[in-house]
């Protein structure tokens, strides 16, 4: 259990029924395809190119799924530039506005502010998807949650303590058929026609709010580490704080 939640959280969560993932692949193949359509106007002078489709993905489980599925699937055929663009289309477009309304103005404006830098380099999650993949971490869980859940982080759980409007959070877990490695990403939320990352939101924990760091030792290693006890699933925190833990 130790090594098994360090490892899921260090690293940075179902389906439905409907056919919803395989319609917004199609759409998606095709709004990322490099096809350049050159208008001519009366004079026979090119005119602009017409504007790619938007990526979109349904709010659902599978949505985001398909979402993890199509970023996968780039990176296995060499195409980088087709991971970057579905990745590029998780920041949020206006962090001022969606943690304002959220969160409040003054709580808004520091989450929105620590917001910046974190989505400044969407490549990186790309990179954290490729390294994923390449460890065999080929199983897809999708996390939903509309209020705090055993399986949300302590950082989703103030969320909802949190936030003035409701908000629906979603985690993105990569990990090999054994479950004892993983990649955990969390939070997305779904806003406009697509998802976005919405981070992990630490600031909305005051410093006097923050427990002590838990010492976790990896598998196959000697070493104990700290861990930020808030980013570890409610359960796992739990666990470890059981009698001979």
């Amino acid at each position: 259990m130790r090594a098994r939640s360090l490892l899921l959280l260090a690293c940075l969560a179902g389906c439905g029924a409907d056919d919803s993932g395989s319609k917004a692949k199609a759409e998606n193949l095709a709004a990322t395809d490099d096809v350049k359509v050159v208008a001519l106007n009366d004079g026979g002078i090119p005119g602009a190119a017409d504007a790619a489709p938007a990526i979109r993905y349904p709010a659902s489980k599978t949505g985001l799924r398909t979402l993890t599925e199509d970023i996968l699937e780039a990176l296995a055929a060499n195409d980088a530039e087709r991971a970057n663009r579905i990745a590029e289309t998780l920041a949020l477009p206006d962090p001022e506005a969606w943690f304002g309304e959220h969160f409040g103005p003054e709580i808004g404006a520091k989450l929105a502010a620590a917001y910046g830098p974190a989505a400044a380099g969407m490549d990186q999650m790309v990179a954290a998807f490729a390294a994923a993949q390449d460890a065999g971490q080929s199983v897809i869980d999708i996390d939903r949650f509309t209020k705090t859940s055993p399986y949300a982080t302590g950082y989703q759980a103030l969320v909802f303590e949190r936030a003035r409007a409701p908000v629906t959070l979603y985690s993105i877990r990569l990990t090999t058929p054994d479950a004892e490695r993983g990649l955990h990403l969390w939070s997305f939320i779904h806003d406009g026609d697509t998802f976005r990352w919405a981070g992990k939101m630490k600031a909305l924990a005051a410093d006097a709010d923050r427990p002590d760091p838990v010492e976790v030792t990896p598998e196959g290693q000697d070493d104990p580490v700290a861990v930020d006890v808030l980013e570890l699933p409610i359960r796992d925190v739990a666990a470890l704080s059981a009698p001979g833990q």
